[in-house]
C-alpha cells in the first residue's frame, strides 16, 4: 500500500523508485529502514555537477497489523541514517486491514500524521494528483475489510490491465538483463 501511495502522489514529476530490503528467506531484513524511495534530483545545481547527478531520498519504516511503533531509540537511529545519507524525510507508514493507510513524518522526536503524501513526494503537484493520493488514503473501511474474492474485489488470480502491463514490463526487464 505504501508503494501505491508514493506512485500515485508524484503527478508528472520524475518517478520515485521504491526499494525494499528482503532477508535470506524473502522476509523482512535487519535494519531500521524498511523501504527507501529514491529519484533523481532534477533541479539545476552548481558545477562540476549537472542536473540529475544527485538524488532525493526518503526513508520509510512500515508498520502493519499489531506491530509496535518505533521506540525512542528507533527514532534516534532513523534520524542518524537520515543524516548519514542526507535524506529528505523519514516517514512511517501504517496500514491495518479494514482501515485507511496512514503516513507519518518524523518531526523532532515525534510522529506527525501526513495528510497528503504529495507534500513529500510531489510538493508542486497539480490538484488532480493530490486528489488521487487523497482518495487512496481514504479507502472506505467497510470495503477494505471484505475478504478478497467478494465484491468489490475481483476473484483471486484475476489481474487488472494495469497489473498485466506491469507484469509484462517486469518479465521484459528480466529478459533484457535487468536485475529483479
Amino acid at each position: 500500500m505504501t508503494k501505491v501511495l508514493i506512485s500515485q502522489s508524484t503527478g508528472s514529476q520524475p518517478t520515485w523508485h521504491v526499494i525494499n530490503f528482503l532477508g535470506p528467506n524473502k522476509s523482512e531484513a535487519r535494519g531500521i529502514v524498511d523501504l527507501v524511495a529514491i529519484r533523481r534530483n532534477q533541479r539545476a545545481i552548481e558545477a562540476p555537477l549537472k542536473r540529475g547527478d544527485l538524488f532525493e531520498i526518503v526513508l520509510l519504516q512500515v508498520k502493519g497489523g499489531s506491530a509496535k511503533w518505533p521506540s525512542a531509540e528507533d527514532r534516534e537511529r532513523l534520524r542518524a541514517v537520515k543524516d548519514k545519507y542526507d535524506a529528505k524525510e523519514v516517514l512511517l507508514s501504517e496500514w491495518k486491514q479494514g482501515a485507511k493507510a496512514k503516513l507519518y513524518r518524523l518531526k523532532d522526536d515525534d510522529w506527525v500524521e501526513l495528510s497528503d503524501p504529495a507534500e513529500v513526494f510531489c510538493p508542486t503537484a497539480k490538484p488532480a494528483a493530490r486528489k488521487k493520493a487523497q482518495q487512496l488514503l481514504s479507502v472506505n473501511a467497510s470495503e477494505a475489510a471484505q475478504p478478497p474474492g467478494s465484491a468489490p474485489y475481483k476473484k483471486l488470480g484475476e489481474l487488472s490491465p494495469r497489473s498485466i502491463a506491469a507484469k509484462k514490463a517486469w518479465v521484459t526487464r528480466g529478459a533484457a538483463g535487468g536485475q529483479r
